[in-house]
């Protein structure tokens, strides 16, 4: 059981611990209601997933931008209440697996990540300059719409980065890599 130092509000996790896995959806949403049961936002949202999306786990709700939506509020609502010395997120190694663990940064902790990606771009040929142009302005439009910026300082060529909070990726045709908060891997990875 957290305890909330400041609300006093009561959480129903332990520090240290796998809470949920975001690639199960439906079961990472359910974990957080009942993790924030306690606490005034659940009272909030607690009806906020139809009925019928409960009753299963193939209902097409649990694929839906709304879904995905609702856990990013409920993972930062989640983020909001971590202890001090400890970081919400990913268990280090994991992109995947939620928890409050231990930290001597806290809070601020970024991960490194590094996304593969198969754009058809071959080292040493690369792509065509229209396919070229296609990959950039997909990405671009995909993660501005999530609310990503896009940065070129000290980018040669049509290179970019996203940036968002304390966020920075490079962009290139074989990969997406940089720093990255908690609440955007998320994001990012349905993007991608």
């Amino acid at each position: 059981m957290i305890t909330d130092q400041k609300t006093q509000n009561r959480l129903h996790a332990d520090t240290g611990t796998e809470l949920f896995s975001i690639r199960q959806r439906k079961e990472a949403v359910t974990r957080m209601l009942d993790i924030l049961k306690e606490t005034p936002e659940c009272l909030q949202v607690m009806n906020h997933i139809p009925a019928y999306a409960m009753d299963g786990d193939t209902s097409e709700w649990w694929k839906s931008e709304e879904s995905e939506n609702f856990m990013n509020s409920l993972l930062e609502v989640m983020e909001s209440y971590t202890p001090d010395g400890y970081r919400f997120g990913p268990k280090s190694g994991t992109a995947d697996l939620y928890g409050y663990w231990e930290s001597k940064t806290g809070r601020t902790t970024l991960f490194h990540l590094l996304f593969s990606l198969e754009s058809g771009y071959e080292w040493g040929k690369g792509l065509s300059h229209e396919k070229t142009d296609a990959f950039y302005k997909e990405i671009k439009e995909k993660f501005h719409e999530e609310g990503f910026d896009t940065d070129r300082t000290g980018c040669t060529s049509q290179a970019m980065y996203l940036v968002k909070g304390k966020t920075r990726l490079y962009v290139h045709p074989m990969e997406i890599s940089g720093y990255c908060e908690t609440l955007h891997i998320p994001q990012i990875t349905a993007i991608l």
